[in-house]
């Protein structure tokens, strides 16, 4: 009881005026304690909060690098066995999911855009640009911009810039 109390008072607190950003990450971090202490049903709780309030469906078994981002957290959802590197940013509607139970392994410093589709036993390289509604079902080399349904490479770019 005492859980769902707190739930439900953390439920209101949240505000659409205040950083989306940051909710969602405590939110996924906290997740992720109840996990590992072994309270699955609180990570429940935490997953469908999530989900309720942002239309954000991260599974609790997936592995998220550090400086993850959801600058648009509205309809993304993240499979149960995926890996993501180390600052990622994920925009609106993106799915990374599986096929023939076999989850992608996304690099580090990787942007995804809008409505892009991740699906199968792929991996994404490092510095990789996915653009908006990219199907993606093929592996990925490091430094390349990919996009189009299906996915191709579009241009490989300069490990240097930062963005395009």
């Amino acid at each position: 009881m005492l859980i769902k109390k707190y739930l439900k008072k953390l439920y209101r607190s949240f505000s659409p005026w205040e950083n989306v950003q940051g909710k969602i990450t405590a939110m996924y971090h906290r997740m992720k304690n109840a996990q590992k202490k072994g309270r699955s049903l609180a990570a429940r709780r935490y997953c469908y909060l999530m989900e309720k309030k942002y239309h954000c469906r991260i599974s609790p078994g997936a592995k998220i690098g550090t400086g993850f981002s959801l600058p648009h957290p509205d309809g993304v959802i993240i499979g149960e066995k995926c890996r993501i590197g180390d600052n990622v940013r994920i925009y609106q509607q993106v799915t990374i999911g599986q096929n023939r139970n076999k989850y992608p392994v996304i690099g580090n410093n990787v942007i995804i855009y809008a409505g892009a589709k991740i699906i199968g036993d792929i991996h994404i390289g490092d510095n990789c640009i996915v653009g908006a509604n990219a199907v993606v079902t093929k592996s990925i080399p490091d430094n390349s911009v990919v996009g189009g349904i299906p996915a191709r490479i579009i241009k490989k770019r300069d490990p240097k810039d930062k963005y395009i």
